[in-house]
């Protein structure tokens, strides 16, 4: 049994310490494709735009930061900078962010807005160090008066420093006293707040600002990244300088319990699982200090196959049919924000939180909970997470509160009880009354093994979701004249991973896509920036041609490049070059690559910089085939680890390439259905290791692996059947029908995503597929098979 006491007269009052609810991070590119669902899907965008930052909501979500893109990769994908010289003005058109956050300004006008910068655009980047502060300060500054001047934006916060690296003290101390001094400003510049330095893990900036009264004096608030815990240092600049402390950047659950519940029983468990993710937020404000936590991100608007997918709380991804998956991570936050309201005071007596902290994982709690309490009418609401398979029964002694002897409601997100996965979501489990005992009164409530449970005052109902749309293929033929919209420069469905795939306005064709970072234009890096790719479409597209005109710009240096791709599948790969494409070349030589991998090559005679030329790349079953101005110009058969399936793509080195007239043709049967290794269509018999947290590289995360002796089935229809995965030293056999059709084969693959063994001939119709390991390992990621032409999921 664990006491505790709810004393309202321990409720922490400070300024600095009430709570501020939950914030939402757009950067990385991972807000993409809102801008496709906000123009085809306006009533499911606004209903998920509501369902996040509605103030009277769900969720609840007060605070927008938004990444001042450079042009860079910054982890999951590319943001555009806004400016790409120092004459050029401001444009926050060119990202989904700016136009996002506008959006949301007008569901709750007192959301707070803050800026944050991974790079530097390289008009920063390569101008002489004497002048390089002065030019980021009004990359800043000019930002500011383009967003309210575009969107009536009106910023509270920015983090002048680059994100999760090194602290810029003289930088920060300059941009304060420079912000501080502006006058004539559309809104009070001097009034921003600054935010310091969104470390990874990691306290320096308390300590600097400790030896530093000019720093000091320049930082408002302290945000840190990925751990609930806090220096001792960092303590004092709150406690006796009157700082605030934000978890800054925090996880979104990033596993999918749907999946995860066959693995686990529960589907809420696990690294970065539902319940490792809600007991940081309830360890942040008792062991840190911290009173905001940021998502990054709330909304996974991003392809899967980039860096760190899936992890959101919400999934749009998928905007040709409108689908948005509302996971489990909403009915995480709801647990918190449905029942407490930002401004909230936590009850100190009764804010607990142990375990250990390792690599952002927070393991072996025993008791975690946050109370906060309105300070005005008296209620109050306890957040309990269990993360652990015992039982925790609780005695709470509640006092010092004009609700203390009210009857409280009870609200529990556990795993299945044998039926669906999500069956136990934010489940009602009715009144609790207290017991009166002297001047307190007695609450005894049992919280059961790997739960979340919501006891408030409150009478609030809590919001259950309903997914948007289907889940649906997106069908073939498509094509895109590249035209200009009015909102943004992005063209649709695209997300870049590297360089700026644009609309720009063309005199021989009116608008192309174009990439436009050059060497000159490139940004700082970050981490790691490949060479400009864009991506768009379905994964589950497989047999199909790709079709484009491709025009290599007019002197430019050498190694300049641009082509096509297809079945692009894993934007996490080497230099971000998945699956097939082709190439055209500034001397005139065509290359046709898988990956890293060079398929087949030759000259184009005649070609010169600045014409056309018609590029068609097309896939049918195991024959690739690279046509140039309407011409066969290589034929290759696949053969080995094949990508069976992904989207189609375009490609370039970094110099201002165009691309024009894109057409996705079917070949036979264009469609794939994957399904996971841990989907229930599949049976395993033998010893197999299930994992629900592995590699972002891998499908949903998942990987199954299994030995000599163990196999597995499954249950199709179509001809063809691919797996999915990595094979070490693997010997396989394969029966459809009870009829052999690869019989102890060798098979290998040390490539994500891709298929360690496939077959095309399989015949039409339904078949019972057995899959034996005869000796060596395999790690199956996944089954795709062709499901007849049919669409629909």
């Amino acid at each position: 049994m664990i006491r505790f006491t709810i004393d309202g007269e321990t409720a922490d009052r400070r300024e600095n310490s009430l709570w501020r609810g939950f914030g939402f991070i757009s950067a990385n590119n991972s807000s993409r494709l809102l801008l496709d669902y906000r123009r085809l899907h306006p009533d499911a965008y606004q209903r998920l735009m509501r369902s996040l930052f509605d103030p009277d909501g769900a969720l609840r979500l007060s605070h927008i930061k938004l990444e001042m893109g450079a042009d860079i990769n910054s982890s999951s994908g590319t943001e555009p900078s806004v400016k790409r010289s120092a004459d050029e003005p401001a444009d926050v058109t060119r990202g989904a962010g700016f136009i996002i956050a506008a959006d949301a300004v007008r569901i709750n006008p007192d959301i707070t807005l803050e800026l944050l910068s991974w790079a530097v655009p390289g008009y920063i980047k390569n101008a002489p160090a004497e002048e390089q502060f002065s030019l980021r300060y009004l990359w800043f500054k000019e930002t500011l008066d383009a967003a309210y001047r575009r969107f009536g934006l009106a910023f509270s916060y920015i983090d002048p420093n680059i994100n999760e690296r090194a602290v810029e003290k003289e930088w920060l101390k300059y941009f304060s006293a420079r912000l501080k001094a502006e006058k004539d400003t559309p809104y009070p510049y001097k009034d921003i707040k600054i935010v310091a330095a969104d470390e990874e893990a990691c306290f320096n900036v308390a300590g600097d600002m400790l030896r530093d009264k000019e720093l000091m004096a320049a930082v408002d608030v302290i945000g840190v990244h990925y751990i609930s815990r806090s220096s001792d240092e960092t303590k004092r600049c709150k406690e006796e300088f009157g700082k605030e402390l934000w978890y800054s950047e925090g996880l979104a659950p990033a596993n999918v319990p749907r999946l995860a519940a066959r693995a686990d029983g529960s589907g809420l468990m696990g690294v970065n699982g539902l319940l490792d993710v809600a007991g940081r937020i309830v360890n942040m404000y008792p062991c840190g200090g911290y009173t905001h936590y940021e998502f990054q991100p709330a909304v996974a608007a991003y392809y899967s196959g980039a860096c760190y997918y899936p992890k959101q709380l919400i999934r749009a991804n998928e905007p040709w049919s409108g689908h948005i998956e509302y996971c489990a991570g909403v009915y995480m936050a709801e647990h918190f924000a449905r029942f407490s309201r930002k401004g909230w005071q936590f009850v100190r007596s009764a804010c607990f939180g142990d375990g250990v902290e390792r690599e952002h994982v927070l393991y072996e709690t025993t008791d975690n909970r946050l109370v906060l309490c309105d300070p005005e009418t008296g209620d109050y609401t306890a957040v309990f997470v269990n993360n652990s398979p015992a039982l925790r029964q609780y005695e709470i002694e509640v006092r010092g509160l004009e609700k203390a002897g009210s009857s409280v409601r009870l609200f529990l997100t556990a795993g299945p009880g044998g039926g669906a996965y999500d069956e136990n979501y934010m489940k009602p489990l009715g009144e609790l009354s207290p017991e009166k005992q002297g001047d307190s009164f007695v609450l005894r409530i049992d919280i059961p093994a790997y739960s979340i449970l919501t006891a408030t005052t409150l009478d609030e109902e809590p919001v259950y979701f309903s997914d948007e749309g289907r889940d649906e293929v997106m069908e073939l033929p498509y094509s895109d004249s590249f035209t200009l919209s009015d909102d943004s420069f992005a063209p649709h469905f695209t997300t870049d991973q590297g360089g700026a795939f644009e609309l720009v306005p063309d005199d021989e064709r009116g608008n192309v896509l174009s990439q436009r970072i050059t060497p000159g234009t490139e940004g700082s890096c970050w981490g790691y920036t490949p060479p400009p790719v864009t991506s768009l479409g379905d994964d589950r597209w497989a047999n199909y041609s790709v079709s484009a005109d491709v025009r290599l710009q007019e002197g430019a240096g050498d190694g300049n490049y641009a082509g096509i791709g297809l079945r692009y599948i894993n934007s996490s790969a080497d230099r971000s070059m998945s699956g097939y494409r082709a190439e055209l070349t500034q001397t005139g030589e065509f290359r046709l690559w898988h990956m890293s991998r060079l398929l087949a090559e030759g000259d184009i005679p005649g070609l010169r910089a600045g014409e056309w030329h018609r590029l068609t790349l097309t896939a049918d079953k195991d024959i690739l085939t690279l046509d140039i101005d309407g011409e066969q110009a290589a034929q290759v058969k696949l053969t080995g680890a094949v990508t069976f399936s992904g989207r189609a793509a375009f490609y370039s080195a970094l110099f201002q390439n165009s691309f024009g007239a894109l057409r996705i043709e079917p070949c036979g049967e264009p469609y794939i259905r994957r399904l996971d290794a841990l989907d229930e269509e599949i049976s395993f018999g033998g010893s197999w290791k299930h994992s629900t947290m592995a590699s972002f590289k891998l499908h949903n995360r998942t990987v199954s692996e299994g030995k000599e002796g163990s196999s597995f089935s499954l249950t199709l229809r179509g001809g063809s059947l691919a797996l999915i995965g990595k094979a070490h030293g693997a010997v396989i056999s394969v029966s459809s029908d009870g009829r052999l059709v690869a019989d102890r084969v060798a098979v290998a693959n040390d490539t994500e995503r891709a298929a360690f063994w496939h077959s095309y001939d399989l015949g039409e119709g339904r078949h019972e597929v057995k899959v034996m390991i005869h000796s060596g390992i395999i790690e199956l990621d996944a089954v795709e098979v062709n499901d007849s032409g049919n669409g629909t999921v």
